[in-house]
C-alpha cells in the first residue's frame, strides 16, 4: 500500500502558504491542493507556478468555513450560496450535498471556475479533492465526470473512511457503502 500526504488548503491564509511552502521544501509533503476562493490563493498559485517539480491539486470549495467566496456570479449559482452570495457553512453544506439540493449544472459552474483559476496560471492539476469532503456527495461527484475530463484530469482523491472516534456521527459512515459503488474516484 502506498501513502501520500497531501497538505490541503493551500491559500487559506498567510501562516497555511508560508507552512505548506516550508513543508514543501523540506520534503515533509510531496502533494498539495490548492484553494481557488480564499484571500491567500494568488500566493499559493504563484509559488505553484514557479516550483512545477511537486504535485498539486485543487482543493475544490463549495463551503464556507471565513473567507471561502464563489468565483462565479452567484446569479448562476443560486442553490451554492446563501443571499449574501456566500457559500452556506460547511454542516449547512454538507446537508444540503447530500439530500440533493446541489443542482449538478451549478456545481459544475462553480468547478469550472475554481479549476479554470488555477489551470490559467499554468499550473498542472494533477488531482482534485474537496473542502469538506463534498466531492462524496452525489450532485458534486456527478459534476466531476462532467468537468474532470475538459482539464485532463483523472484523479480525484479519496475522502477518508477511517473513523478514528465517533464514526456514527460521520456521514461517511452511514452513506459510505452507497457512496463508495462507481465512483470515478482513485485513491491518490
Amino acid at each position: 500500500m502506498k501513502i501520500t500526504v497531501t497538505a490541503d488548503d493551500f491559500g487559506f491564509s498567510p501562516d497555511t502558504v508560508e507552512a505548506t511552502i516550508q513543508l514543501l521544501e523540506t520534503g515533509g509533503v510531496r502533494n498539495t491542493s490548492i484553494m481557488a476562493v480564499v484571500p491567500e490563493t494568488q500566493a499559493a498559485l504563484d509559488y505553484a507556478a514557479s516550483h512545477p517539480e511537486h504535485c498539486y491539486g485543487v482543493h475544490l470549495t463549495f463551503t464556507r468555513d471565513g473567507p471561502e467566496r464563489p468565483l462565479s456570479d452567484p446569479g448562476r449559482i443560486s442553490k451554492l450560496v446563501d443571499d449574501e452570495g456566500r457559500f452556506f457553512e460547511g454542516r449547512s453544506a454538507q446537508l444540503r450535498a447530500a439530500s440533493r439540493r446541489f443542482p449538478v449544472d451549478q456545481v459544475a459552474v462553480e468547478m469550472e471556475a475554481q479549476l479554470g483559476r488555477v489551470a490559467d496560471h499554468g499550473i498542472t492539476i494533477d488531482y482534485v479533492d474537496s473542502h469538506k469532503h463534498l466531492h462524496k456527495y452525489p450532485p458534486v461527484s456527478a459534476a466531476l465526470a462532467q468537468v474532470l475530463p475538459r482539464f485532463g484530469i483523472s484523479r480525484v482523491r479519496r475522502p477518508q473512511n477511517v473513523y478514528p472516534v465517533a464514526r456514527y456521527k460521520s456521514p461517511t459512515y452511514w452513506l459510505g457503502r452507497t457512496m463508495g459503488r462507481g465512483w470515478l474516484c482513485l485513491l491518490y
